[in-house]
């Protein structure tokens, strides 16, 4: 999951420097997050996911709309908290449940 971290970063490091063709999309974004959702089910691999997640939609607010949130995001981070037994990661995939029926209806 790290790794796939490390390559979205230098995606978008590469892209900063100008080079054609690296920028980072949704899909770029939604494979990192799934790595996470796919990782040991330990609360700091849903909290990584889930600052991508907030990360897309910083960037989607600014005019990235290449980086948007869809279905798959949600469901990716949804999945990592659901791994995790605690009420705290519980809640939040109650939250982001909830958040993703509203943008999605």
């Amino acid at each position: 999951a790290q790794k796939a971290e490390e390559v979205l970063r230098l995606m978008q490091e590469l892209d900063g420097s100008g080079m054609p063709g690296v920028r980072p999309t949704t899909i770029t974004f939604n494979a990192a997050i799934n790595a996470y959702s796919k990782g040991p089910n330990r609360l700091e691999f849903a909290e990584n996911a889930d600052r991508l997640l907030q990360e897309m939609k910083t960037l989607s607010d600014a005019g990235y709309v290449q980086v948007s949130p869809d279905r798959i995001t949600y469901t990716a981070c949804i999945n990592a908290y659901s791994k995790v037994k605690m009420n705290r990661a519980a809640t939040r995939s109650v939250e982001l449940l909830r958040e993703m029926e509203k943008l999605y209806k």
